[in-house]
């Protein structure tokens, strides 16, 4: 009896150990989650790319490119393991065949002993029309690069790119992927350089060495830097950058539609074909220009910074790449202008630019911006094109307008027309109007504008050259555009549902629906600027800043009257940390906005806000909210300086309770 309760101990046992085997198994070889288990292989006729699969509202999603058909499709998954689609058992090539793209099937993943270790839906969503671009990283992957929030994270590998009917544009090496973009670099979906190793030329757009992957991620329609790049192209400015709307992919990560165009970089043979200055300088000096020391100059109302290079070559007339920028931006490596009207000139090329430089194109833009000579010093054509294109799509940011200008030209040059995303509508947590002026009065395009020579060049190349464009794209090319990238559209939105993204940002039900609002946006733009140039009717704008980032307060409102109206009302604004007091004329506070006051010309007015309760921390919860949203050192510096006073405050409340307490001691003593 012993014996035999032995022998039947022992049975148990070794069931009990298999059970468990088995249980870990199915653990370990499973598990729940099917996104990190299988994959998989799109071929081409030139190559094979993995695509992992990606899971949203419990839906297990696989984003084709354009390419794919049923029988290019095959199955990637750990030994061990089997899957069933369908209730199909799925491997090898054509396994998808007689299965419908964008149709919901049942999804099942067993281990070698029978156990269904997942189960789920899963659709297959196919691109149309786009290429596709495959990027794989052979050093690091793609979360090294996002990591990097000054963008200096570069890895390098192999892409390839695929255009919807399955040919090769490009296999090959590339030199390295790299963040890029200002605010865009904190969306949730992010931007990218894509540098080669030498010139190349995407899609027959003109030949780069370096491209940008636009990711438009506060543009859900993806629609906004396509028909603005294009509408500079079609009204002649030369050096306009070209776009191709591909489908991204990196490590077989789809990442979505992304806007793909060269960058914007000067030198020969380069997107902006002038006489490369930065190679000047680098030829005229022994070591490597990044070693010599910076200067700053500041003046009363100017500021400049650049290199104290010993050398530089004798033709130091061109070429120079400008761009206007904030001053949050810049760093101190950068080299830039700042005229008396407060505007800042980011010198892109030559990046190093010795004093002689900086003072000769400054000069020149000085000029300019005082509206001395200009038939001498600008080229009205290709200005009244950026003035158009900027003005008429409504680009309220007043940053990333370029410049430049080529040696043996004394002219400068408006151009290339660049960051439209926020146009048509779209502003940083505001929705500007149709009827609406900005560039008439701002920076250096509204000095220009002043000048009655320049204005007529405008009004004409408006009437005769862009409303004919526009017309174009109300016609033809806005549903053009949408078909293209219907299906890519969709399947980033799905790509991206999961997302945190700002609430300030617009996002619609379909790509109808978007394309819809940009086109009430661009009819009454066209008419309100009919009335402004055509009609000669006399407008003025009024300019609201509530300098408050909080979701809650849009950052800026927009309003328009006829000239000798009077000023419209304005909203009163709330916020949970400060109490609105009212509109103001000045950064001082001391000109309250009148009712009754009559609007004669453009005019910007500042909201004035007090602190609630007198609350430390709803200052610093602002300086905070800043910070993260804009990405502004000036703004992580008062937080500094905020956390720094708080600290004080906080050591000397403490040292003086610790001296009460002892004084306390030594009284009871």
């Amino acid at each position: 009896m012993k014996k035999h309760f032995t022998r039947r101990g022992i049975l148990i046992a070794v069931c009990a150990a298999a059970l468990l085997l088995a249980l870990a198994f199915c653990v370990f070889t499973g598990g729940a989650d099917i996104t990190e288990q299988i994959s998989f292989r799109v071929e081409s006729a030139d190559t094979v790319e993995s695509v992992s699969v990606y899971r949203t509202d419990g839906i297990d999603y696989v984003f084709l490119p354009s390419y794919a058909s049923p029988d290019s499709v095959s199955l990637v998954c750990p030994a061990g393991c089997e899957v069933y689609i369908d209730n199909e058992r799925c491997s090898g090539n054509g396994f998808l065949s007689g299965l419908e793209f964008s149709a919901e099937y049942p999804v099942s993943v067993k281990n070698t002993v029978g156990f269904t270790v997942y189960s789920g839906r899963i659709v297959f969503r196919r691109s149309e029309n786009i290429p596709a671009l495959a990027v794989t990283l052979i050093d690091g992957t793609l979360e090294d690069i996002e990591s990097s929030d000054n963008k200096s994270v570069r890895k390098t590998g192999t892409c390839s790119l695929i255009t919807p009917d399955g040919k090769a544009d490009y296999l090959g090496e590339f030199n390295n992927l790299s963040g890029r973009g200002n605010s865009t670099w904190l969306a949730y979906k992010k931007p990218y350089n894509l540098r080669f190793k030498q010139s190349t030329a995407l899609l027959s757009m003109k030949s780069a060495e370096k491209y940008c992957l636009l990711a438009n991620a506060y543009d859900t329609s993806s629609l906004r830097d396509k028909i603005a790049y294009e509408a500079a192209r079609e009204l002649g400015m030369s050096d306009s950058v070209e776009s191709e709307f591909i489908d991204l992919y990196v490590n077989g990560e789809y990442l979505g539609l992304y806007l793909l165009t060269q960058s914007v970089e000067a030198g020969e043979g380069r997107q902006v074909d002038i006489a490369d200055l930065e190679q000047a300088n680098a030829d005229a000096n022994p070591y490597d220009l990044s070693k010599y020391d910076t200067f700053s100059e500041r003046g009363e109302d100017t500021l400049r910074q650049g290199y104290d290079l010993p050398s530089q070559p004798d033709d130091i007339s061109g070429g120079y790449l400008i761009e206007t920028d904030l001053e949050d931006r810049v760093t101190k490596v950068d080299s830039y202008f700042k005229l008396s009207a407060d505007e800042l000139f980011h010198v892109k090329s030559p990046g190093h630019v010795t004093r002689d430089e900086l003072d000769y194109i400054a000069d020149i833009f000085e000029h300019i911006s005082k509206g001395e000579d200009l038939s001498r010093y600008i080229d009205y054509d290709s200005w009244a094109g950026l003035f158009l294109i900027k003005e008429f799509f409504g680009d309220t940011e007043g940053s990333s307008l370029f410049f430049y200008k080529d040696s043996g030209d004394g002219k400068v040059y408006g151009g290339p027309v660049w960051d439209c995303d926020l146009t048509m509508g779209l502003a940083w947590k505001a929705t500007p109007p149709s009827d609406f002026l900005f560039f008439t009065d701002y920076g250096i395009l509204g000095d220009v504008y002043r000048d009655p020579s320049f204005k007529a060049t405008l009004v004409s190349r408006y009437e005769n050259d862009l409303l004919p464009i526009v017309e174009g794209v109300l016609s033809e090319k806005l549903s053009a555009y949408v078909d293209e990238i219907r299906a890519s559209y969709d399947m980033d939105k799905l790509r991206w549902k999961d997302a945190d993204k700002p609430s300030w940002v617009v996002i619609n039900d379909s790509i109808d629906a978007d394309a819809a609002a940009i086109t009430d946006y661009m009819t009454g733009r066209r008419d309100f600027l009919n009335s402004a140039w055509l009609d000669g009717a006399d407008y003025a704008s009024i300019h609201c800043i509530t300098e408050v980032s909080n979701d809650s307060v849009p950052l800026q409102y927009y309003f328009t009257v006829p000239v000798g109206g009077t000023m419209p009302e304005l909203p009163a604004p709330k916020d949970d940390d400060y109490t609105f007091e009212g509109w103001y004329l000045d950064t001082e506070f001391e000109q309250p906005v009148s009712a009754d006051m009559t609007v004669t010309e453009n005019i910007t007015v500042r909201a004035k806000w007090s602190l609630k309760d007198g609350r430390i921390l709803g200052k610093l919860k602002q300086a905070l909210n800043r910070y993260l949203e804009y990405g502004s050192y000036r703004e992580l510096n008062g937080i500094v300086a905020l956390l720094g006073m708080i600290a004080l405050m906080a050591l000397v409340t403490l040292i003086l309770v610790i001296k009460e307490i002892k004084d306390f001691k030594r009284k009871r003593k």
